[in-house]
């Protein structure tokens, strides 16, 4: 739903972050859009919430930080080219021989691995197709790492209180 209200000048954009909360809807569903610098975007079905952040997208030096955690995952070009295509995601990050992987994407993975009821996942660097981002858990709290901390996420586990 949200990539259905794609607009040209967001092309470029990045996810700052990306929230998942499973159930019963608020009585406003459909797509919410609230434009300035960054972009705000939320949708509500029979099956939860799921809101995003999007902010430009500038290149430059991350530190390294090095890497923690376990090796979780490697997602090759043509699985984030795939998964965009069936998203309908068109934005132009996830095109090309090392696209950056969709927070989506991401997002999904995550939920795959570790069920709950809500997942928050906060961006700092992109993940880019061909590099393997290694998975550190703490509790309830995830980060993902390349040459970089990537992302950091809390995860709301089933049966536990909001």
């Amino acid at each position: 739903m949200l990539c259905s209200v794609w607009k040209d000048a967001w092309q470029g954009m990045v996810m700052a972050e990306i929230f998942w909360k499973e159930g019963t809807p608020k009585a406003s569903c459909g797509v919410h859009v609230k434009e300035g610098r960054l972009i705000r975007l939320s949708a509500c079905t029979d099956g939860g919430e799921l809101s995003m952040v999007l902010l430009p997208f500038h290149a430059g030096k991350c530190p390294q930080k090095g890497r923690e955690g376990e090796p979780w995952r490697l997602f090759t070009a043509e699985e984030v080219h795939h998964f965009s295509d069936a998203l309908g995601d068109h934005n132009a990050i996830h095109q090309g021989s090392q696209p950056i992987v969709s927070g989506f994407q991401l997002l999904l993975s995550l939920v795959a691995m570790y069920p709950g009821k809500a997942i928050r996942l906060r961006f700092h660097h992109p993940v880019r197709a061909g590099e393997m981002v290694y998975l550190k858990k703490e509790g309830d709290q995830l980060l993902g790492y390349t040459d970089t901390l990537c992302f950091a996420g809390e995860c709301q586990r089933k049966g536990s209180r909001e």
